[in-house]
């Protein structure tokens, strides 16, 4: 597994740096800390500038490489500087690296109860070519906190297939619990307007079915995974709605730690534009958000672990 932890040095990459601290990395795992430092503008063109911009920038890698490599022994850390600005160098180093995760902080602003990404998080969720993590703030561990619970939003799509897998080959700790869930849009209020009573009764038993299928399909789903483990640690869901605001309240009401989801996304000259819900949801949730890019919507083709 190949990770890229882009870090600027503010409280939300700090806040990156802790998540991904907490993570599992066996053997074979490969962690690049990476900045970028901006000597576009005029000013920072001056060499005297120039030197302590680099140098500001490699203090910030080497310190996060001591910090991880220390958290997993395992695994190889090692540090690059970027030319250029954020997001396209970023976007560089995880298409040449054959990047499987990129971890990045939140640079979010909360308000009137909504999290809102900057244009940095954005910019990379929407067009890196593998599964981005985006770290939000949690409240500090005591030692008795071990919860590790994991949301996982699925739909019988190629997209949502490739999620199970990534899940099912991620190193997850052993505390980790999952909850599946698929969201069933609500029936329409117009449709209970007829005054055929048995044309109601129809749609009605029609919907029930629906809803019937759907969470055989979702216990089928927490199966597997209770299967990988051999034990049960996934159950699955059912919800009735619209799909980004029931996944952000089950999330708040669970609590969720990690909402994961399959981009939506769809090629259009070599840029992905993610859909409604996976967008929405990784820009309003209060938790940390992982979205997974499937093979055709990846410009390597490669998928490994993410």
């Amino acid at each position: 597994m190949r990770i890229v932890f882009a870090t600027d040095g503010s409280a939300c990459s700090r806040e990156a740096l802790r998540g991904l601290k907490s993570m599992v990395c066996p053997v074979g795992t490969e962690i690049k800390v990476a900045t970028a430092v901006d000597l576009w503008h005029p000013f920072t063109a001056l060499p005297d500038v120039q030197l302590r911009e680099y140098r500001k920038a490699n203090e910030l890698v080497q310190e996060a490489v001591t910090e991880l490599s220390a958290a997993h022994p395992d695994a190889e850390v090692t540090a690059d500087i970027l030319d250029g600005f954020a997001v396209d160098a970023i976007l560089k180093l995880c298409r040449n690296w054959l990047a499987d995760l990129l971890v990045v902080g939140s640079h979010g602003r909360s308000g009137i109860k909504r999290f809102f990404l900057g244009s940095v998080s954005r910019g990379l969720l929407l067009h890196a070519p593998c599964a981005v993590r985006i770290v939000r703030a949690t409240p500090q561990p005591t030692p008795d906190s071990t919860r590790n619970n994991v949301l996982i939003a699925l739909e019988e799509s190629e997209h949502s297939k490739h999620l199970l897998d990534h899940v099912l080959s991620f190193p997850w700790a052993e505390n980790t619990r999952f909850t599946c869930i698929h969201v069933v849009p609500n029936l329409g209020p117009g449709l209970f307007l007829d005054d055929d009573t048995l044309a109601v009764e129809n749609i009605v038993d029609s919907f029930n079915e629906v809803v019937r299928k759907h969470q055989e399909w979702i216990n089928s789903v927490a199966d597997v995974i209770n299967a990988k483990y051999e034990q049960k640690v996934a159950n699955g869901q059912v919800l009735l709605g619209d799909p980004k605001e029931r996944i952000l309240e089950y999330a708040a009401e669970w609590p969720a730690d990690l909402i994961m989801l399959g981009s939506h996304g769809k090629q259009n000259f070599e840029k992905l534009v993610l859909g409604s819900v996976s967008e929405g949801v990784a820009m309003h949730t209060q938790c940390t958000t992982e979205v997974t890019k499937s093979k055709r919507l990846r410009k390597s083709g490669l998928y490994l672990i993410a």
